[in-house]
């Protein structure tokens, strides 16, 4: 989960290729979150919602930002792969990505524990489930750092305790026949037990990636001392993933929109 390397080639999703670093084209105006004044009207969505089951996005929020300045930050990610790694703040901003801006249905966590919580506690029926996290092949990590591992983790053992039977039975209740849950988190689909025991334990379709889900970190320009120094939260939370056979990294604005694979 890092930046790629700069002025390396992408190819925006249904957009045309375009460059990434320091000297980066400009990125489409999507890159800005929209708000909820879209024209649409906020209150009979919300009562569809209720209807047919919400979109809830679930973000690991125990991961700190280690760097003591944006400079600090651009500097780790300037000095090259696996140097620099998302932390909450970024699964924050991907998030609001996914909801157009909207945090009412965003749920933040840092630990298993709440995770089971928070969802058995959410209020109404779940269309779509999305969890943002770190990740590694037969897990997800909620809290810790991003170079020293989870301390908080979600595997097998985690969804088969005793101590959660009950919760998971209440968010099985507010799951659909219809409903989803998509990882995003890397090669959370890369081990096929633990997404059969999401599947069992839930009841649903989980869909994920048994590749690196990988995130971008962009900045600007600080207008008086003419430094890339800033880092604005709409610039965090863009995702890409490497997928196609030209081997080269796809930017997807909406992460809603990501090729989720079938778990």
């Amino acid at each position: 989960m890092s930046p790629m390397d700069e002025n390396r080639d992408f190819e925006d999703y249904g957009k045309e290729s375009l460059k990434y670093g320091d000297k980066a084209a400009k990125l489409p105006n999507e890159l800005i979150i929209p708000g909820l004044s879209s024209g649409k009207d906020p209150k009979k969505a919300k009562e569809r919602a209720a209807s047919s089951g919400y979109f809830v996005v679930v973000v690991a929020d125990g991961y700190p930002n280690i760097y003591q300045s944006d400079s600090d930050e651009i500097a780790a990610a300037n000095a090259g792969l696996h140097l620099w790694m998302p932390s909450s703040i970024d699964f924050l901003q991907t998030a609001l990505r996914a909801t157009g801006g909207n945090e009412e249905n965003i749920l933040k966590v840092a630990s298993e524990k709440e995770f089971f919580e928070k969802l058995a506690n959410f209020k109404g029926n779940i269309q779509r489930l999305m969890i943002i996290a770190h990740g590694t092949k037969g897990g997800i990590g909620f809290s810790g750092t991003e170079f020293e591992g989870s301390k908080s983790y979600l595997n097998i053992d985690v969804l088969n305790k005793k101590d959660n039977l009950d919760k998971v039975k209440k968010i099985k209740a507010k799951l659909l026949a219809n409903s989803r849950i998509d990882l995003v988190a890397c090669n959370s689909g890369a081990d096929p037990n633990f997404s059969q025991a999401f599947k069992i334990t839930f009841g649903v379709t989980v869909y994920g990636f048994n590749v690196p889900v990988n995130w971008i970190l962009r900045w600007s320009v600080d207008k008086e001392t003419k430094e890339k120094s800033i880092i604005p939260a709409e610039h965090r939370g863009l995702v890409f993933l490497v997928t196609n056979s030209k081997n080269k990294p796809i930017i997807y604005f909406d992460p809603k929109k990501m090729p989720f694979r079938k778990l």
